[in-house]
């Protein structure tokens, strides 16, 4: 029996839309409670900027470093914790939303050494696994979807 989940502000919901196979990247949308508005991702790259982002914004969990720029100091100001971030959708309507590929549930516990740490489930509520690193998060993606059959569903 799936279980319905009930989203913290720290869970995105990553829902990947396509595959581009020459570059064996993806295309897609972060959602969540404490996001305003769906934001859209082409590759693994833009996908690592826009979840450190939109932590940001959301100020939870806090990174453990200053990101540096060469630029003014007016849009690079660290954002301090917050303990009771905005929310702006229910976990059901975040729940209704979901990628044409596969969607992933993801909950950000910690950034620590300027990584991620956290929880990854699909879209049934369950466990894919834990990771240390947003490399390991990155290998969790691939390797529970983004291959094999994932392909062959166009």
């Amino acid at each position: 029996m799936d279980r319905k989940a009930e989203y913290t502000a720290s869970t995105l919901r990553i829902c990947i839309d396509e595959i581009k196979t020459a570059e064996n990247d993806i295309k897609g949308r972060i959602c969540g409670i404490a996001v305003k508005k769906q934001e859209t991702f082409s590759g693994s790259s833009e996908l690592f900027l826009l979840v450190d982002r939109l932590l940001d914004e959301i100020g939870k969990p806090l990174s453990s470093r200053k990101s540096r720029s060469f630029r003014e100091e007016d849009g690079n100001q660290l954002i301090p914790y917050n303990y009771k971030p905005c929310i702006y959708h229910t976990s059901e309507e975040i729940q209704k939303l979901g990628g044409r590929i596969m969607t992933r549930d993801v909950t950000f516990t910690s950034r620590l050494r300027s990584s991620w740490q956290g929880i990854v489930k699909d879209e049934k509520n369950h466990l894919i696994g834990k990771f240390e690193s947003d490399l390991e998060f990155i290998d969790l993606l691939y390797d529970h979807g983004v291959t094999g059959e994932a392909y062959n569903k166009d």
